[in-house]
């Protein structure tokens, strides 16, 4: 599954805070609203199904300014969207995973590309095929 989500600045996920209240995420209304963007990015797809099995998961973070924080934080925040989102059951699930991170760029984006393990004999190449405009999966 390919995910295309533009013009939404993903914050790093935060540890948790104690507050007057107990304990909170700073970050969660940004984590929200990420499931939120990939909840209507899956709607424009035709719908929402959740995956049950391991996947393998690659982010592509497109960022106007410089990139605070590390990887791992980003990479969290993305697992805790897509399962706030309903896509995924448990982040315990994306037991792989590939990342890219591009700061000072033009615009904010972000790509997820979700792809399932299902048995080393489906485990093949798959890329993006700009000229036919979607995912292809090698042969070999």
């Amino acid at each position: 599954m390919f995910l295309e989500i533009k013009d939404f600045k993903l914050k790093p996920k935060a540890r948790p805070r104690i507050g007057k209240g107990g304990v909170y995420s700073p970050t969660k209304k940004n984590e929200d609203a990420l499931a939120w963007k990939i909840k209507e990015a899956l709607l424009n797809k035709g719908g929402i199904s959740q995956y049950t099995q391991d996947l393998f998961v690659v982010w592509i973070l497109w960022s106007k300014g410089n990139i605070l924080g590390d990887k791992d934080n980003y990479e969290k925040a993305i697992y805790d969207g897509l399962q706030k989102s309903g896509l995924i059951k448990n982040d315990k699930q994306i037991i792989q995973g590939f990342q890219v991170l591009h700061g000072n760029m033009e615009e904010e984006k972000l790509i997820i590309m979700i792809y399932p393990l299902l048995g080393e004999a489906n485990l093949r190449y798959v890329y993006w095929d700009d000229e036919i405009g979607k995912e292809v999966m090698s042969p070999w």
